[in-house]
């Protein structure tokens, strides 16, 4: 009000907006935002674009400016440490890929860290409340993560070591991930899909006809030297494009041609993976009037105005561009039939050094695991239980809470760990059946946590969605066929016993409420119907005939 009393060309006036330039710029400071993109030419032909949107915010400050006021409120409310969501469809191939910048299980995985202090029936509550509301806000089934499906790792996720009951972890491996997932997402940024390298994302259907797509919210607290306490947000995106030619332009792959910074955005960059120096794989970029840098090879543009992305490449080998991850984790059943069969997890280590591994697999109550049967081999050799550094295992209740199975151990170098158990199929009543019982019953992935070692330092990337946690992969999921009952049987009996019924109540109808009249009246019929008078004509023709012999 003072200013606005104030002649415009006072010094008072620009004394006014110094102050606040210097506040804007305090709470940017504060309250940051950044937002990123990598794009990787792959071997096989397609290309790799994932974006990260990072914001961060001093829990003292009341006002959220740029970062998601529903998610902060959220994680407040509930009394969250940590939160991992993601949506996923498609396959990572480890193999011809690399390791992933976020890996995520297929389908929607859900991660939450309550704070320690918590009591345990607190936890529970939290927990179904905060399903029930992120399930809202992101358009999915997040309630159907009963108490079948959801687990409570005791160390594989616990930020201190310890083994800790307040971590909850759901995977909906059969969940269908759709643009809807992806609209809030992209509300939750500062500048949505008007500026910035969101824009790229106007056009939805473009980003789910591809041969992999995750959408992850990543939310996480930390203190800083000062004792400041900081929140973190980091929403990610990989989609994994298939180009009919080695070339990439924003207006090819996302029909934009030109995109902008985001005001908002304290940094906009891009980088490109170029191959190494040694190979014979070349990556031409343009345009070069732009302002970019070389580190580890990736070349990284600063985002200006009018800026468009163009590059193209030759036949890329697997070895100039992708470093394999001497780390690998199969899942998979043998056997045959519908009764039983025996699960299998295979963990490979390439490596020439021991790594500190923890395995985590989860397996519903309908396939009954006789944990007596299990087998642990290393290189074929059979080892006993006392291998296994750690143990946890939480046996399945009958239609209810699932088999989990946790299990730290040190692979030795150039090693095959093979960990085997039976397991029985259970008959399912006829209202538990799926509709498509028939596809099969889908088991969400097992997990395996990788100790982070200077030796795996050339294969990390730049994704801040690991920090200095472990590294944690997914195996596929598994689609595992229940015996099934002839489901046509039910229909067959309703039609047969519904047409002898109806053939019944006609005739009893009919011969209750019609009214009869005589048709034969002195020896003759006096109906005009049609059989009445074929019966008139037939018996006549019997008359004449026994005239004639009598």
């Amino acid at each position: 009000i003072g200013i606005a009393m104030r002649d415009r060309n006072t010094p008072n006036d620009f004394q006014w907006v110094k102050v606040m330039l210097v506040i804007n710029v305090m709470l940017l400071l504060v309250n940051g935002f950044t937002e990123h993109m990598d794009v990787k030419p792959l071997p096989t032909g397609q290309l790799l674009s994932h974006f990260e949107f990072s914001s961060h915010r001093d829990t003292t400050d009341s006002n959220y400016n740029l970062f998601p006021k529903l998610i902060g409120k959220l994680t407040e409310e509930y009394q969250i440490s940590e939160l991992s969501l993601s949506y996923t469809q498609g396959r990572w191939d480890f193999n011809n890929w690399g390791l992933p910048l976020v890996d995520s299980p297929r389908g929607v995985y859900l991660k939450v860290i309550f704070q320690e202090d918590l009591s345990p029936q607190r936890v529970e509550e939290h927990w179904n409340r905060l399903k029930s509301k992120l399930g809202s806000i992101f358009c999915s089934s997040l309630r159907s993560m009963d108490e079948t499906i959801v687990i409570s790792p005791r160390k594989i996720f616990s930020t201190s070591g310890q083994e800790n009951d307040h971590i909850r972890v759901g995977i909906l491996p059969r969940e269908t991930v759709c643009t809807e997932n992806i609209s809030p997402w992209i509300k939750s940024l500062p500048c949505r899909s008007n500026s910035g390298l969101a824009s790229l994302l106007k056009h939805p259907k473009i980003l789910y006809n591809v041969d992999y797509h995750s959408l992850g919210v990543h939310w996480s607290k930390s203190k800083q030297k000062d004792g400041t306490e900081i929140t973190d947000l980091l929403q990610t995106l990989s989609v994994v494009f298939t180009l009919e030619k080695n070339e990439f332009s924003f207006d090819s792959v996302f029909d934009t041609a030109k995109i902008s910074p985001c005001p908002l955005a304290s940094t906009s960059t891009i980088s490109v993976f170029l191959p190494k120096p040694s190979s014979s794989s070349t990556v031409i970029i343009s345009p070069n009037e732009f302002e970019s840098t070389i580190e580890n090879r990736k070349q990284t543009f600063l985002l200006k105005d009018g800026f468009n992305l163009h590059f193209s490449w030759n036949v890329i080998e697997k070895s100039d561009l992708v470093d394999t991850f001497p780390v690998k984790l199969y899942r998979y059943t043998t056997g045959y039939g519908h009764q039983s069969g025996r699960m299998e997890i295979h963990i490979v280590n390439d490596l020439n050094i021991e790594l500190d591994l923890t395995v985590l697999s989860t397996y519903p109550w309908y396939l009954r695991m006789y944990l007596h049967t299990m087998k642990i081999s290393v290189n074929g050799i059979e080892k006993p239980r006392s291998f296994l550094e750690n143990e946890y295992i939480s046996p399945a209740e009958e239609r209810s809470v699932p088999t989990y199975i946790e299990q730290s151990f040190t692979a030795p170098p150039q090693s095959h760990i093979r960990f085997s158990v039976e397991f029985e199929k259970a008959f399912l009543h006829w209202q538990e059946y799926n509709p498509d019982a028939h596809r099969g019953y889908d088991i969400g992935p097992a997990i395996l946590q990788i100790e982070r070692s200077s030796d795996l330092q050339k294969f990390y990337l730049s994704s801040q969605a690991y920090g200095e946690d472990p590294i944690v992969i997914y195996s596929n999921g598994l689609l595992v066929e229940l015996s099934t009952p002839d489901f046509s049987m039910p229909y067959n009996v309703i039609t047969f016993t519904s047409t002898v019924v109806a053939l019944f109540f006609g005739s009893m109808i009919s011969a209750l409420l019609l009214r009869y009249r005589s048709i034969y009246v002195d020896g003759t019929f006096v109906s005009n119907r049609p059989v009445p008078s074929i019966m008139r004509a037939v018996l006549k023709i019997v008359d004449r005939i026994l005239l004639k012999f009598t």
